[in-house]
């Protein structure tokens, strides 16, 4: 999603790259908040929450 807004807004480069790092913090911190911080009983580990969806968006 964050992908998306950043290019509708028209951030490129170092700036959109930012700004998707940005969108994607804040996604990962209410997905723990949502979890309550409770990973394990959710996730597989803290590396679900943070670098899967961030690397996962970077691919597409």
């Amino acid at each position: 999603m964050g992908g998306v807004v950043a290019g509708i807004w028209g951030f490129t480069g170092l700036t959109g790259f930012v700004f998707y790092l940005l969108i994607m913090a804040i996604a990962s911190l209410g997905l723990l908040a949502k979890a309550k911080f409770s990973v394990g009983n959710y996730f597989d580990s803290w590396n679900r929450i943070i670098l899967d969806g961030f690397f996962g968006g970077l691919m597409v």
